[in-house]
């Protein structure tokens, strides 16, 4: 779920194609690419990422049927995608674009169709470039990072901190995001290591701690999480806070808090790309360049407080973010595990989610 422009648009393309590439300065270029009348286009996304009234939008205003599916984690999509899902457009965050391109599941994008590229923060674009140089195979969407989200009369003033998970006063009160790198960047950040480890020493520690922990809490889980906090049948919940925050009745608003615990931990960029081979490019290159525009970005940032990627959009929004990307300074991004992905995927299968 899980981002932030200058020059010309001709020289932004040509530095978008190399290593260090600059968005031009423009206002709001058109959705349509020549996208095919009455066509469709498919996309896989998150869930809970992209509004009902956008994609609405999306198609009233090019007339490009959008067929829509989600996915809970990157995990769950590469294995789809991997398999043959018949999808034009889907989101990876940025740890798992370099596999897709080792893959070969990846189209390379041609840069002068998605023009509301410029719209996109200089620094999520000087980022973009550690793990996809150029903008090769992807464009930004969003980003963010996980915190704790608590009930201020079940929970008062706690130490902001991950030590907060095997508080025995709390003990089957808090709900954790059943995801492996979240939980494991947590562990990691909580004993003073990197989230992105390979030392096996380390990884080890980190899942005595989750253990610990799991013993302690009521489960992993996703989707269920802001039902289960809304009802209060927790407490707290380690999780996307916009998740919780955006579903909250009114009344419940003053009585939750949330932060970014003090160890920081891992944030992240979620990225549109093509896959190879799709039947309905030109309508892929229509629905990427129709979300970088200003306004289209403004309204979903809105809908779910994102931080947001883009100045020109910040400026054309209506609600204020639920925080801002300078609370994740000291975060680290997510990186590839490469050949030593087993170190985390074999204790958290055979360990952690054993009986969970």
């Amino acid at each position: 779920m899980k981002n932030t422009l200058w020059g010309t648009l001709f020289a932004a393309i040509l530095l978008l194609a190399s290593c260090s590439p600059k968005a031009p300065d423009t206002a709001m270029a058109p959705a349509a690419t020549s996208a095919t009348p009455n066509g469709e286009v498919n996309v896989y996304n998150w869930s809970s990422y992209l509004p009902d009234d956008v994609k609405a939008d999306f198609t009233k205003e090019t007339g490009i049927k959008l067929n829509y599916e989600e996915y809970d984690s990157n995990e769950t999509m590469l294995a789809k995608v991997s398999a043959g899902g018949n999808y034009d457009v889907v989101f990876p965050s940025q740890d798992f674009v370099p596999t897709m391109i080792d893959k070969g599941l990846l189209s390379p994008l041609d840069l002068t169709k998605i023009p509301n590229l410029a719209n996109v923060d200089k620094t999520i674009i000087d980022f973009t470039q550690s793990f996809d140089a150029g903008n090769k195979y992807s464009v930004p969407y969003n980003i963010g990072a996980t915190a704790v989200v608590y009930w201020k009369d079940k929970i008062k003033n706690p130490v902001e901190s991950f030590s907060l998970f095997g508080d025995p006063k709390y003990k089957g009160k808090i709900v954790l995001l059943n995801d492996m790198r979240e939980i494991y960047g947590a562990a990691l950040h909580n004993l003073g290591f990197s989230g992105n480890t390979t030392d096996q020493a380390q990884i080890d520690k980190a899942t005595s701690l989750i253990l610990k922990w799991k013993s302690n809490i009521l489960k992993f889980e996703t989707d269920q999480i802001p039902t289960l906090f809304t009802k209060k049948e927790v407490w707290a919940a380690f999780v996307y806070p916009e998740n919780i925050l955006t579903a909250l009745d009114d009344k419940d608003k003053p009585n939750v808090a949330f932060y970014f615990p003090k160890e920081a931990g891992i944030k992240y960029q979620d990225n549109m790309v093509i896959l190879k081979g799709v039947k309905n490019l030109a309508n892929a290159y229509t629905f990427i360049n129709y979300i970088l525009r200003p306004d289209i970005l403004a309204r979903i940032d809105d809908a779910y407080g994102y931080p947001g990627i883009s100045a020109k959009a910040n400026a054309l929004r209506k609600v204020a973010p639920f925080y801002s990307t300078d609370k994740l300074s000291k975060h680290e991004f997510r990186q590839p595990l490469g050949d030593k992905a087993d170190l985390y995927n074999k204790p958290w299968q055979e360990k952690v989610l054993i009986g969970q």
